[in-house]
């Protein structure tokens, strides 16, 4: 009875709920507003209202004008890509305007989402007067408001008035807007488009830039050599890796053990651990000088925080009308005046110079090498320089932002043009307009004064007196024609950083103080200032003979570090009177120029003579700290790739940064930390593989030379034959010197080319055909 019953009820159920839901009201959508949406109000609330599309249409070429009315009705539609488009374009004029914010970007990511489409940004500026040959941000522009009649009109909050009292920046900054448009449109409708969008505030359009999404890549062959050489470096450091962990099994023997008898040998070189170990050991092979790597770290740091100030666009901040204060604030001054850490790498340069080279020839004219002494250096430095100029161009096809083209375009080009001026070491002579990654001026001037520096040092090796009077009389006769030419040019008495024109000018041009500042003879005074202090120290080390540490001077322990810090407070503030806007004097331009150099080099040598006496302190401590010395061997990798870290950080940034003590301080610790990091990886996978070389083949030579002196006759061996390893080059005067430098060449070339498989050496001849 229940089988039968059963399903009648489940049908009449179903019928009950079914008439039900049929006979319920129509179910009302949240969204359904949205959804019935009028189609121009849709066109309003998307489309920017700066332009007016319909008005200008006809201006525009037919296929521009057939695609921006195609997307309009698309729009009116409400398609995902036509409102992706018009919403990517940024606001005009930028909010924040009055408080100096001048770009919006829109959304770079958003537009290029869409298929055929670029995405534009546009740079306009307010119609300005010539700029002065000298320009403060804190100068008034002249002539913008008739100061007779309009001005005394307008009251002190007047929008009008504001901008005239902050238009000294748009000499360096312009308003910067980014659009997205359909790629059928050209370059001339884009101009016409900003024409358009410009004269709403009566600006005028300075350039534009446009670029489509990459949906394909063309390597170009500097690229697909880069690549090769890097897949053959991580190719080889993979080798050596699992070569260096066999042998170890095999042999039962510590790390630090080699097989050199194997052909394989070589590949311990690349070995990843046995490279991190030697960067990470806290020991150092210049224990009298543990000071120095404070020093180095110290610098390099200062080098980093300052480059990422100054290497920024003004339009890269929000508010910069409050950038000029921020620059002349005085507790800053410590950020901004890292030149002088330039000028203390120039010290340390000339200090290690003499010191190790008169430890090492133990001040014997026929154990010096003068080819070596020449030679050694470019080897040491020129390889690292060689592949960062290489992998740069891989940079462009890593990254994009809105202002990434303009920061990478230039210098990818730059470096496509003139990377063997940089391998000569002639970039600040030679086309300095278009160098090769502005910071590699450094390099060239140290490897000159390097250079330089033979003439004193074989006089020294003569004549001791002669040699440092020679020295002297360099640095007298320097400071005589350094002090005349700014005197009769009215040079600025240091870099002040809120006159940018003291280097360039509106249009970017280099200017008589550029040229200037980067020759080596403005910085001979702290090079052979750590000459002499070397000498001197080796001089000291030398008549103490079994220690370095001198007697204490105590009562004099206070007076020197006061002095020392009132030296340091005035390179720090002398030019505090010129941050807003003093014209410069040349009389004392003239003479704080070379005398803040002198200075600087005293002070340095007092740092490190206290450090070294044991008077040193916290200071010295810190200095001297085992925990610094491994930071301090990345230091010219740190020198070299910190370029890559500010050119992503900066050129692929989407949005403004703001100019508050927290967004700087999270900035600087970013950069500093991947730079580092960087560098780490730079010196584990290259620089220390090209050490392990050229040590192998500073052991090679030893050992071929030992061999020579043992058949010899003992009535014709010299007394140092039995030259340590620490004496490096300096090879027994028995051997002509044309022989050794030559056999020197050879070997070191044979090494280097097994050391990177010949590809590396290709570098010097592939990008002539880049």
């Amino acid at each position: 009875m229940v089988c039968i019953i059963l399903p009648f009820l489940l049908v009449a159920y179903v019928d009950r709920l079914s008439g039900t839901i049929i006979n319920s009201p129509k179910q009302e959508y949240i969204w359904k507003s949205l959804h019935d949406a009028d189609p121009e109000r849709i066109r309003h609330t998307f489309m920017p209202s700066y332009i007016e599309f319909e008005s200008n249409l006809r201006h525009l070429t037919i296929e521009c004008k057939t695609s921006i009315r195609r997307t309009i009705v698309a729009l009116e539609h409400q398609q995902n890509w036509a409102v992706s488009l018009f919403n990517s374009w940024g606001k005009f004029p930028p909010s924040g305007l009055t408080q100096g914010t001048l770009a919006d970007f829109g959304d770079y990511d958003q537009c290029l989402s869409v298929d055929d489409v670029q995405y534009c940004l546009v740079e306009m500026l307010p119609p300005l007067p010539p700029m002065p040959s000298v320009h403060n941000y804190h100068h008034k522009t002249k002539n913008l408001i008739d100061t007779n009649t309009i001005l005394p009109q307008l009251n002190q909050s007047s929008f009008i008035r504001l901008m005239a009292n902050e238009s000294a920046i748009f000499y360096w900054a312009t308003i910067q807007l980014g659009i997205c448009l359909p790629n059928t449109c050209t370059t001339n409708d884009v101009h016409f488009m900003s024409e358009r969008i410009s004269e709403r505030l009566a600006l005028q359009v300075k350039s534009f830039m446009c670029e489509s999404k990459r949906d394909t890549f063309s390597w170009n062959k500097t690229q697909l050599f880069a690549m090769i050489f890097m897949a053959t470096i991580l190719g080889l450091t993979l080798m050596a890796l699992i070569y260096d962990q066999s042998t170890k099994d095999y042999h039962h023997q510590t790390t630090t053990t080699t097989t050199s008898s194997s052909p394989l040998s070589f590949l311990l070189w690349f070995s990843p651990g046995r490279n991190i170990r030697k960067v990470l050991d806290p020991n150092s092979n210049e224990v009298d000088l543990s000071c120095v790597h404070g020093l180095r770290v110290f610098s390099i740091v200062w080098v980093v925080v300052g480059h990422t100030l100054e290497w920024n666009q003004l339009n890269a901040f929000r508010e910069t009308f409050s950038l000029k204060h921020m620059l002349a604030s005085l507790p800053l001054q410590l950020l901004f005046k890292a030149p002088l850490a330039v000028e203390t790498f120039f010290y340390l340069s000339g200090l290690l110079t003499s010191y190790i080279t008169l430890n090492f020839a133990n001040r014997t004219y026929h154990k010096f090498s003068c080819i070596s002494f020449l030679t050694l250096r470019y080897a040491r430095l020129t390889p690292q320089l060689a592949v960062f100029m290489l992998l740069t161009a891989l940079l462009p096809t890593m990254y994009d932002g809105p202002i990434w083209n303009s920061y990478m375009d230039k210098i990818v080009n730059n470096c496509a043009a003139n990377w063997w001026v940089n391998l000569a070491y002639m970039q600040n002579f030679i086309d300095f307009e278009h160098i090769c990654s502005i910071h590699t001026w450094f390099l060239a001037n140290d490897m000159q004064l390097h250079w330089l520096s033979l003439i004193p040092m074989l006089v020294l090796f003569r004549n001791r007196f002669r040699g440092l009077l020679l020295t002297v009389m360099m640095i007298v006769v320097t400071i005589a024609l350094c002090s005349a030419k700014i005197y009769i040019e009215n040079f600025p008495p240091e870099t002040v950083v809120t006159t940018k024109t003291d280097f360039r000018d509106g249009n970017e041009n280099p200017s008589l103080f550029y040229y200037f500042y980067f020759k080596p003879w403005i910085h001979i005074v702290p090079f052979f200032g750590g000459f002499i202090f070397g000498e001197y120290l080796y001089q000291k080390n030398r008549n103490q003979c079994k220690e370095f540490i001198l007697n204490r001077v105590r009562m004099q322990k206070y007076i020197s570090w006061l002095t020392v810090l009132c030296l340091y407070l005035f390179e720090i503030y002398c030019t505090v009177p010129y941050l807003h806007g003093r014209p410069y004097d040349p009389l004392v331009s003239s003479i704080i120029f070379p005398l803040s150099r002198v200075i600087w080099s005293s002070m340095l040598s007092m740092i490190v003579w206290l450090c070294l006496t044991g008077n040193g302190g916290i200071v010295g401590r810190f200095l001297s700290w085992s925990a610094l010395k491994p930071l301090s061997r990345l230091t010219y990798a740190v020198y070299l790739t910190h370029a890559w870290t500010l050119w992503i950080t900066l050129g692929a940034r989407r949005d403004l940064i703001e100019p508050s003590g927290k967004s700087i301080i999270t900035l600087f610790g970013g950069v500093l930390l991947s730079s580092y990091t960087i560098a780490f990886i730079f010196t584990v996978l290259i620089e220390s593989p090209l050490l392990n070389a050229m040590n192998a083949a500073k052991m090679a030579i030893q050992n071929k030379h030992e061999i020579q002196c043992k058949e010899k006759d003992d009535n014709t061996i010299v007394a140092d034959c039995n030259v340590g390893m620490s004496e490096r080059f300096s090879i027994s005067s028995q051997i002509p010197l044309q022989e050794r430098a030559m056999h020197a060449c050879m070997f070191m070339i044979k090494k280097i080319a097994e050391l990177y498989s010949v590809n590396f050496l290709a570098i010097t001849f592939y990008f002539p055909f880049a």
